[in-house]
């Protein structure tokens, strides 16, 4: 299938940014490069080259619907890919909508369903920014 390549970098008394680019297509490589040396921000940059996308809203950038947003919040605060800067690591999870994403369930909740097109809208949005 793919080939995912992770750049660790060595900063281990640094939290520099970290950043995965998952093209969601089969024709290129796809990259992590990171930066912090956080297991929970590891994870999360890994997940992301499996189809996991980020369930929260970045500064400045609008990617999510806000009643996807809501949802997200509501159901999934516990979440690996919603914000993990602010929650105690053995209160994370992988929630079911990421566990859909990365090929972990074959079938998703009936009233998360919605969350399917915010991905593609998100993917969209942010490759074309």
């Amino acid at each position: 299938d793919n080939l995912g390549v992770i750049f660790m970098t060595n900063n281990y008394y640094k939290n520099e940014s970290s950043i995965a680019i998952n093209t969601h297509s089969n024709k290129n490589v796809e990259f992590a490069i990171i930066g912090d040396n956080d297991p929970m921000v590891i994870a999360h940059e890994i997940l992301h080259l499996f189809g996991a996308v980020d369930l929260y809203k970045p500064k400045g950038k609008q990617y999510w619907e806000n009643k996807d947003l809501e949802l997200i919040q509501s159901e999934f605060p516990h979440s690996i890919m919603y914000n993990i800067s602010d929650k105690s690591h053995q209160d994370l999870e992988i929630d079911p909508f990421t566990q859909y994403c990365i090929g972990w369930s074959d079938s998703l909740e009936s009233k998360y369903q919605g969350l399917i097109k915010g991905k593609s809208k998100v993917i969209q949005k942010i490759f074309k920014n």
